[in-house]
């Protein structure tokens, strides 16, 4: 999981966002397998017809999980 970094692929999704303006939060269920600690990463903003178009939170709101 060191090593671990976002690539693009088969297992990314999408969720629809009208806007990049005002607060917007997202519940998704995650599930892990193994106990410990994880690092998430900062939110990523990708327009899905213009990738040129993106945009990356500067600093994780959910930086580490703990899984006991």
């Amino acid at each position: 999981l060191e090593k671990a970094r976002f690539e693009p692929g088969q297992l990314a999704y999408a969720v629809p966002v009208d806007a990049l303006s005002g607060e917007l939060r997202l519940r998704h269920l995650v599930r892990f397998s193994q106990k410990g600690q994880f690092n998430l990463p900062p939110v990523r903003f990708t327009q899905v017809y213009a990738s040129q178009h993106q945009a990356q939170e500067a600093q994780a709101a959910l930086g580490q999980v703990t899984v006991n």
